[in-house]
């Protein structure tokens, strides 16, 4: 996979090597991010939710607002925002 310009950045034991830097770790989870709330937008508009509340906090969630901000606004517990977007992030695909 060398040959393919990918160079792995994690030691055997899964520890990151020294000579990587921090910005390319910082780079990678970003496009992460980027690519998971992306997601999150399309099943907001796509997927299919249970009902009103569901979709209420996974329209927040997608829209990057905390557990605990989308509680609070809600009137509802941290764990059971927690519980919603897990569940439904298993209907994603992106959770087992």
């Amino acid at each position: 996979m060398i040959e393919s310009g990918f160079y792995d950045i994690e030691n055997e034991d899964g520890s990151f090597k020294n000579e990587i830097h921090s910005r390319t770790v910082d780079y990678a989870l970003k496009d992460a991010r980027e690519e998971y709330y992306y997601k999150a937008q399309d099943f907001l508009n796509s997927g299919k939710f249970a009902n009103l509340l569901e979709y209420t906090v996974w329209k927040m969630h997608a829209e990057g607002i905390s557990y605990r901000n989308i509680a609070k606004e809600l009137g509802l517990t941290f764990f059971k925002i927690q519980r919603t977007v897990k569940k439904i992030q298993k209907l994603m695909g992106v959770k087992k």
